[in-house]
């Protein structure tokens, strides 16, 4: 980690995030203010700076071997149309063995606004940063201020307890950092992520089998969600994917999360691909799999 001195990075928090400083957070409210979130307007001096950390980081992390080899989210060299493929040749995979996919889509609700500091901070000792790393990032972190402008009247700002700073070029890495320890809570089935976009994918012959791979690793998720002060969002999605044939065994084919039942749906739009249960892929945009190679 870069050898810069605390009491600058202390003052450069506080200044960034002022009132009527460069950094301050802005959320533009409307009818549906949960649709908004807060985007760190950030100096070049804070941009120089965190891409010097997050070069070093990034190859620590690398040479550590520490990022799930299925997170494709913030990361060199991978993107979302390498999520989609590696969905889609799941499913084929699967039809060739004559068993039907079972996908469950989840979402972390305010993802990036909801990360614990404390928490954060645990993980990244655990990696192996040093103390003098730690209280760079402690104070990185802390003394954040964010303000909502509504028809150009500014409220009063208030400090931020949670989350790493959105727009801001370290905050999708210590994003991964924190959600990187979930793929150790999956057991029975296959997990795929982009950044905060996660699917279950369990392939087998029988509904019972389907259910019971789902449900035992949605559990785990979801204590480890608990554990780790998240909150699953109530757009998670199930789908089926496989022939007609092997469908029809499935067509009862019912999943609870708790007291509540998950919708299944016939069609789901994933990273920008509409991906049905029959496996006919339509893309939002040809130019799409053209820039990436992949056959339509």
């Amino acid at each position: 980690m870069p050898r810069v001195k605390i009491r600058f990075i202390s003052w450069y928090s506080r200044c960034m995030f002022s009132p009527e400083g460069a950094g301050s957070a802005i959320v533009l409210s409307s009818i549906l203010v949960e649709n908004y979130k807060p985007i760190s307007v950030l100096p070049v001096l804070s941009k120089v700076l965190e891409r010097v950390v997050h070069t070093q980081m990034s190859a620590y992390l690398d040479h550590l071997g520490f990022l799930h080899k299925h997170q494709y989210g913030f990361r060199r060299g991978r993107s979302t149309a390498q999520a989609v493929g590696l969905l889609n040749n799941f499913v084929l995979d699967a039809m060739d063995g004559q068993k039907v996919t079972g996908m469950l889509f989840l979402d972390i609700s305010k993802a990036f606004d909801s990360i614990n500091h404390k928490i954060l901070l645990g993980k990244l000792e655990h990696i192996g940063l040093s103390a003098r790393s730690l209280r760079w990032f402690k104070s990185y972190l802390a003394d954040r201020r964010q303000c909502v402008c509504i028809n150009g009247e500014m409220s009063e700002t208030r400090t931020i307890d949670l989350g790493v700073p959105q727009g801001s070029i370290l905050g999708p890495l210590l994003f991964n950092v924190y959600i990187n320890s979930l793929s150790s809570a999956i057991t029975k089935s296959e997990l795929i992520l982009y950044a905060d976009d996660a699917v279950l994918v369990v392939a087998a012959s029988t509904s019972k089998w389907v259910n019971d791979a789902l449900r035992h690793d949605f559990n785990e998720i979801c204590n480890w969600y608990i554990s780790n002060k998240l909150t699953v969002n109530v757009k998670t999605k199930l789908m089926l994917s496989g022939s007609k044939t092997m469908l029809s065994s499935f067509s009862d084919f019912t999943f609870s999360a708790g007291e509540d039942q998950v919708n299944r749906v016939s069609s789901f739009n994933y990273l920008g691909v509409v991906l049905d249960e029959k496996c006919n892929e339509r893309c939002m945009s040809i130019a799409f799999y053209k820039n990436w190679g992949i056959a339509s």
